[in-house]
């Protein structure tokens, strides 16, 4: 599986990402997970990410063809990151003294997204969770 990471809230990420899923799934030949951050709360960021879901989220029931007539969805899986929600988590458990003080928002978030990517890749080496997967389309909000 190949994952592709970008920003919604400026203009690279969301300005290559459809084409990078794309060119990933259609060229490549390797099923595509993406996973996209939401920006901080502001009206033209929100707007940005906005219209980048909206191209997104229907590749993952958008079923293409090979040359070789084999079927494959577009998009296998999505997980979208509201960054909003970790910097205020990282903020209240300073607050509360329930992690070190010392330990940036950055890496707290880092720490979030590897955490998510591991109960991924935990789920998806179940075999019963793993057949259950392979037929639905799934978006995970962190």
């Amino acid at each position: 599986m190949i994952v592709v990471v970008a920003s919604l809230g400026g203009g690279t990420g969301i300005g290559s990402i459809n084409m990078v899923i794309d060119v990933c799934a259609d060229y490549v030949g390797k099923a595509v997970m993406a996973i996209v951050s939401l920006p901080n709360p502001h009206i033209d960021e929100n707007i940005n990410a906005f219209e980048a879901l909206k191209e997104i989220v229907p590749k993952l029931e958008e079923f293409r063809e090979d040359t070789e007539g084999n079927s494959y969805r577009a998009l296998e899986n999505l997980i979208i990151i509201d960054n909003k929600k970790i910097i205020d988590e990282h903020i209240q458990a300073v607050e509360k003294g329930t992690i070190e003080v010392n330990l940036s928002w950055d890496r707290y978030s880092n720490y979030k997204v590897a955490s998510v990517l591991h109960e991924w890749n935990v789920a998806t080496t179940l075999e019963s969770i793993n057949r259950s997967m392979q037929r639905t389309s799934k978006i995970n909000y962190s």
